[in-house]
């Protein structure tokens, strides 16, 4: 439990920092998740296009819908290089903070330990002082005083230089973080853009009066055999 001001702005710090990490873990988990449930629904429907295809009299019909099939393929393969760039790098990243937090928590436990030594020897020195009687206790009672200020003074450094480190590395890993998804979303995207605007522009190219022409002549053909 914190001290003073110092300690418990620390501590609030430490508490809330830590809860933010864990919800954004948990939520990054779900996500990675449910990127790789979209990849198989897309996979079984890209595979439910190339059977319809293989199935597909009319030509025009059948290539435009393989080509569909094999777009979603290809974009899926690009899905998962961002899954597994996600596992790898981000969820490694956020399952690192645990470790982050209980060192920052014992550095802050360490700092509020000499803290409360420091006050419970000014106490005992005040006591002293009131007493009066024992000068040998009185001088004692002040040195104690003098090493535990510095033993707290040397521990409120140590927490200081350990947060601005720690806080320092925060700030940079979750700007890495962010970049590097945010980058990796783009990519996909906008490959998924191109590659979707390539299959539309071609499939709007097919002839229904081709296929359909494809459909009468096996239709003719069917005839003129019965």
């Amino acid at each position: 439990m914190a001290t003073d001001d110092r300690g418990r702005y620390y501590n609030e710090r430490i508490v809330s920092e830590k809860n933010n990490i864990q919800m954004l873990t948990k939520e990054a988990r779900i996500y990675s998740l449910s990127l790789q449930v979209s990849r198989t629904r897309s996979l079984n429907f890209s595979k439910a296009l190339a059977k319809f295809s293989a199935q597909e009299k009319c030509r025009g019909l059948q290539s435009s819908v393989q080509r569909l099939s094999d777009l979603i393929n290809e974009m899926e393969t690009q899905r998962k290089t961002m899954i597994d760039y996600f596992d790898q790098t981000v969820w490694k990243l956020l399952r690192s903070y645990p470790s982050e937090f209980k060192e920052q928590e014992r550095t802050l436990a360490s700092r509020n330990t000499a803290v409360k030594k420091k006050i419970a020897s000014q106490e005992k020195f005040v006591k002293a002082q009131q007493g009066g009687k024992d000068p040998s206790k009185i001088n004692q009672a002040q040195v104690d005083v003098s090493a535990d200020t510095t033993g707290a003074y040397q521990a409120n450094k140590l927490l200081d230089a350990s947060s601005i480190k720690f806080e320092t590395k925060r700030l940079e890993d979750l700007k890495s973080l962010m970049l590097d998804l945010a980058e990796s979303h783009m990519y996909y995207h906008a490959r998924a853009l191109e590659a979707y605007t390539d299959a539309c522009a071609a499939i709007s190219e097919m002839s229904v009066e081709s296929d359909m022409q494809d459909h009468l002549t096996w239709v003719q053909n069917h005839e003129a055999r019965e």
